[in-house]
């Protein structure tokens, strides 16, 4: 009986011994032949094996930024080295694949600091915005800063970090902080010249009182324009730095709704000069002392006027001639008129009572002669025109007719545009 329960007694060790025999064979185990090879660079930490047994070769964990682990070792490096183990770094080698392990296997040929993880941005949205006591409405982009006062809502663009963070604090400190600006006011001006007079006297009101109230406008040509998705009847002056003024009447009262470069970055006054564009076309009066703030919504564009029957379908053509490429493209979305379409990267937009114009300067855009025009509903004909050296191509969406039309070198980009064109409607 005795000899019995000693003989069980001698299994059940000789059995756990076994066990262990064999689970030490797997963690020294042979690798497989690789099925797979590559070369790759990660940034991550890392990690202890945390007891696991696995082949003998490998050492250490290695967790990737995207959060993949894989198998490490290292024979140019002791990983154990706090400079290395539980350090964020940057390691180059070998990635190796084999069946008889469940994860890539890193041999670490170089390790360098990890660059800086880059901090994340935050989306910049349209905000909709409505003052009260001012009497308008606008839409603008969220990472500018608004601040009101009694008679203005003053928008501060985010400063372009062109220079270091010490210098820029520098400036900020200093009270030099050179940002973008655009101004919506109430100005102190009483007109007494009305709707039932011409604009021509309407506008010699207006001039009197911005070229006496404004330096920098003396000696300045102004223009009569429209603005604002009413159209709103108003006098423009663009000086040679890059502001813009629009001088709007309201009753006896003019409205100021201007921009101000002072950004030294010449990307900051493209983007910039464009976002201001985008403001102005969706802005309108409304009562004063009606809604508060943000979000009320506005009551919809007048609606170009609906083509005529449609006309034959015109097949594009292969273009001709050398083309005008472009690195980039922008996108424009316009609100009032609810589509939004691409651009090029590098150029200006404005928009009219008809469509948009586009050109690589300020002036071509709000000039007589944009390098190409964007007009709604101006043919059915979808598909391509030549007249000359002048080519059009038109696009339906959602029932609405596109028309870009422009020099015949500037075809290829035409038609991108176009194509990108799509409606932004909701039920």
């Amino acid at each position: 009986m005795i000899f019995n329960s000693i003989l069980r007694n001698k299994v059940a060790v000789l059995t756990l011994l076994c066990a262990s025999l064999a689970f030490t064979a797997c963690g020294s185990e042979e690798l497989s032949e690789a099925l797979t090879r590559e070369s790759n660079t990660y940034t991550g930490e890392f990690k202890s094996l945390g007891g696991v047994e696995v082949q003998e070769t490998i050492t250490h964990l290695f967790e990737t930024d995207d959060g993949d682990i894989l198998y490490a070792y290292s024979e140019r490096y002791d990983l154990d080295n706090e400079d290395y183990f539980g350090t964020r770094v940057e390691a180059y080698g070998a990635v190796t694949t084999h069946d008889n392990l469940d994860k890539p296997l890193f041999e670490v040929k170089r390790i360098t600091d990890a660059p800086e993880e880059e901090e994340e941005t935050e989306a910049v949205t349209q905000v909709d915005y409505q003052d009260p006591d001012l009497g308008f409405s606008m839409t603008y982009a969220s990472n500018w800063e608004l601040t009101t006062t009694p008679t203005s809502v003053i928008l501060e663009a985010p400063l372009v970090m062109e220079a270091s963070e010490e210098a820029v604090e520098e400036q900020e400190q200093a009270g030099l902080r050179p940002v973008d600006s655009i101004v919506l006011a109430v100005t102190d001006a009483v007109l007494s010249k009305t709707s039932e007079d011409t604009q021509e006297d309407r506008a010699l009101e207006i001039r009197t009182y911005a070229t006496s109230e404004y330096s920098t406008l003396l000696g300045i040509t102004s223009e009569l324009t429209y603005v604002g998705t009413d159209r709103l009847f108003s006098v423009r002056y663009k000086t040679g730095d890059g502001d813009t003024f629009y001088f709007i009447p309201r009753g006896e009262e003019l409205f100021e709704l201007s921009y101000h470069h002072e950004e030294e970055s010449d990307s900051a006054r493209l983007e910039n000069s464009n976002t201001f564009a985008t403001l102005a076309n969706g802005f309108r009066f409304t009562p004063v002392g009606e809604g508060a703030g943000a979000v009320e919504e506005p009551s919809e564009a007048e609606e170009p006027a609906a083509p005529a029957e449609p006309e034959e379908v015109e097949e594009i053509s292969t273009p001709t001639g050398e083309q005008v490429s472009f690195k980039s493209y922008r996108e424009l979305e316009s609100k009032p008129y609810e589509f939004k379409m691409s651009y090029p990267g590098a150029w200006y937009y404005n928009g009219t009572s008809a469509g948009y114009n586009f050109g690589d300067s300020p002036e071509n855009v709000e000039g007589a002669e944009p390098i190409i025009q964007m007009l709604y509903n101006q043919s059915t004909a979808e598909g391509l025109k030549t007249s000359g050296t002048e080519v059009s191509v038109t696009v339906e969406a959602e029932g609405r007719y596109y028309t870009l039309t422009g020099p015949a070198e500037y075809q290829s980009a035409m038609e991108e545009m176009a194509e990108s064109i799509s409606s932004t409607k909701t039920e």
